[in-house]
């Protein structure tokens, strides 16, 4: 698979198509058939530069909105699942640069490794032709996942969302207890309360812990932003 192929994949053309080359190759490639110039440095640049490009389209399109509820918008569209599924649409798996004990592993597929992976073009992308370009690139690279935020269909992590104002209006932070396991250990159903101070605010049930917990959560939030909004 050759670069030219992905770039128009991308929609995008380097000046520099050694920084994509770089981009797309996993540590263990580097190992072994390279000079260990692998694609990190690029996916920490490419972090920082998404976070950036996705706040200030966040801030144009909502401009009144609350850095809380920013926040929260911003970690639905990078988040490591974002990341993955926006490298899988554009077949970035495909064009990797992985060890053979790699590849034979189902590295390409690795949800990690594509996250990272993207994060790592970005990287490139913004090191070869600077801001302006890459903006609009990661608008369209994201676009399913600015789009699902837009109409509101993004998965709600009520968890943080809950915790960012407990702390803001009350200074307190949410904490959650087991009520109840139960079921066969293959399916566990569990029941979780999450308490306010000495209230409990909402209890939630799920297949897992975590999951109860978004549940409760949920609920809990529900109940305190509409007390907090009538005082």
């Amino acid at each position: 698979m050759s670069l030219i192929e992905f770039q128009r994949l991308l929609g995008v053309k380097f000046k520099n198509l050694s920084l994509l080359n770089t981009a797309l190759t996993h540590r263990s490639y580097a190992n072994e058939w390279s000079d260990g110039n692998s694609n990190e440095r690029l996916e920490f640049l490419g972090d920082s530069v998404l976070g950036l490009i996705i706040s200030d389209h966040l801030m144009s399109l909502y401009p009144s909105a609350q850095e809380g509820d920013l926040t929260q918008l911003r970690s639905n569209i990078v988040s490591k699942y974002s990341l993955m599924e926006t490298a899988k649409r554009l077949s970035l798996g495909m064009y990797l640069l992985v060890s053979p004990s790699e590849d034979n592993s189902g590295g390409r597929n690795k949800a990690a490794i594509l996250a990272d992976t993207m994060e790592a073009v970005v990287g490139a992308y913004y090191v070869d032709r600077g801001y302006k370009k890459t903006y609009w690139a990661l608008i369209r690279w994201f676009d399913a996942a600015i789009q699902k935020v837009k109409d509101g269909s993004h998965a709600k992590d009520y968890k943080s969302m809950l915790q960012d104002f407990v702390q803001q209006t009350l200074q307190k932070t949410p904490t959650y207890a087991m009520v109840k396991r139960s079921g066969p250990i293959h399916e566990h159903f569990f029941r979780v309360k999450v308490k306010i101070g000495s209230t409990v605010y909402g209890e939630g049930t799920g297949m897992t812990k975590k999951l109860a917990e978004q549940t409760a959560a949920g609920i809990a939030y529900a109940k305190i932003t509409k007390e907090n909004i009538k005082k």
